[in-house]
């Protein structure tokens, strides 16, 4: 049996770390934590591949935050987003929205 990573330590990553917001990280253990072995190492590296702070697609009625120096001044997209809450709290470099 693999180790298990629980929500208090993915929001210590995820929000402390990379500047994710809270609702993120819900949304994250929510979509990838399963009720009998909870969150999984494995389980957690196929979600992190669709964790980008730059790029962000295809959301409905979220909450999506980036905190203070979570870009580093990069670009950040906003893509197909319906009904979303987007706070940019760090100065990206250009922002590029779309089908918002």
């Amino acid at each position: 049996i693999g180790a298990r990573i629980f929500e208090e330590q993915l929001d210590m990553y995820l929000c402390q770390y990379l500047g994710y917001g809270q609702a993120e990280v819900e949304r994250f253990f929510k979509l990838y934590s399963t009720p009998d072995e909870g969150l999984s190492f494995p389980r957690f590296k196929q979600g992190y591949c669709d964790l980008n702070p730059f790029f962000i697609s295809k959301r409905r009625s979220e909450i999506i935050v980036r905190k203070p120096g979570s870009l580093g001044q990069q670009q950040v997209n906003l893509e197909d987003l319906c009904a979303c809450e987007v706070y940019i709290c760090d100065p990206p470099g250009q922002a590029f929205v779309d089908g918002c």
